[in-house]
């Protein structure tokens, strides 16, 4: 823009002659302008293409966290609720590629974290044809294995959010405390509270979800957040929703019981074999004809001998019942039915 346009510009906004000091303050302002245009447009085109976000100003950055601390009178943004700079770097990367990029709650550093750093290293990386040594990208991360940490890790990218005009702080709080909500709901009986792991899952679910539902990240003309209403209308997605249901407890119901063959007024037999020991850790004494054969139940009540043997039992009671002496039930291994032993070959053959 050339002197001439500035007067003639200034003409006919001020329908008079512009004095000395105001063509020279427009004019001023138009130098700075088309410099600051140029520059963007020649970092747009020699930008790097290494995956590594762009570096904010350091007065600029002062200038956007000064407007943040103001308009969050109530949040004091020192320590840990204070994001690092490579965190906001990261949150404008998706407001300058107009791409919705899942930043995970881990990487949310503090500048806290960040000033005490880390061993920068290099590598080697291929750009523009030519094999060149750069730093390497930072992936230092912070605990979130309590729902303190993970509050914390939130709640500065929420900050940077707002930092990067994607959404407002308020609209990135509501959806967390809808995450940490699931935590203070009751569950069934039987289940458990959503873990941690959970809303993270479903944190990362509802951004990948974004990215099919929001086209730009930018704020509109009206002064609303696209990324920040559609984040919220999530909320009653069943599909993300499901994420924070309660899971079943492990191995907090025993499996139901196998059907007795027996009457309820009978012990089931236990598989013990004459040469283990008995209740008493002793082996009972054994007839000849039940060398090797079962003789306890499974409470340790012993089957009748007399029933199993060609001698037979006195007693006279029917066969399954008990006497004196114990069960009749055969002895015969893999067996125990309501017979004696002696008859087991024709109950088997039947």
């Amino acid at each position: 823009m050339s002197a001439a346009d500035i007067d003639g510009f200034l003409r006919g906004a001020l329908q008079r002659a512009p004095t000395i000091t105001e063509a020279a303050a427009v004019r001023r302002l138009a130098f700075e302008s088309q410099t600051i245009l140029v520059a963007s447009l020649r970092q747009l085109v020699e930008q790097k293409d290494d995956g590594q976000p762009r570096k904010i100003g350091a007065a600029e950055r002062e200038t956007r966290m000064a407007d943040i601390k103001r308009s969050l009178g109530g949040i004091r943004i020192v320590d840990e609720c204070e994001p690092s700079h490579n965190l906001l770097d990261r949150c404008c990367q998706i407001h300058e590629t107009n791409s919705i990029k899942y930043i995970e709650p881990a990487t949310c550093t503090s500048r806290s974290v960040e000033v005490q750093g880390g061993v920068k290293t290099k590598e080697l990386a291929f750009e523009a044809g030519a094999l060149v040594m750069r730093d390497k990208e930072d992936k230092t991360q912070v605990p979130t294995t309590t729902e303190m940490q993970l509050h914390y890790a939130l709640l500065r990218r929420g900050i940077g959010f707002q930092f990067a005009r994607l959404m407002t702080f308020e609209q990135h709080s509501i959806w967390t405390s809808y995450l940490f909500s699931a935590l203070q709901r009751d569950p069934p009986p039987g289940y458990s509270r959503p873990s941690l792991h959970q809303l993270v899952s479903c944190d990362k679910a509802a951004f990948a979800r974004l990215g099919s539902l929001v086209s730009s990240v930018r704020m509109k003309p009206d002064g609303t957040f696209p990324m920040g209403e559609a984040l919220l209308e999530l909320r009653n997605d069943p599909a993300i929703a499901l994420h924070l249901s309660p899971l079943a407890k492990t191995g907090s119901q025993a499996p139901p019981p196998r059907p007795s063959p027996y009457p309820a007024s009978q012990s089931a037999p236990f598989q013990a074999k004459s040469k283990g020991k008995g209740k008493k850790g002793k082996t009972p004494p054994m007839p000849a004809e039940l060398r090797n054969k079962w003789h306890r139940t499974q409470n340790g009540e012993p089957l009748c001998f007399g029933f199993n043997t060609s001698k037979g039992c006195p007693s006279g009671v029917a066969d399954g019942q008990r006497c004196s002496r114990g069960w009749h039930l055969c002895a015969e291994p893999k067996c125990l039915q309501p017979h004696s032993m002696l008859q087991h070959a024709k109950k088997a053959g039947a």
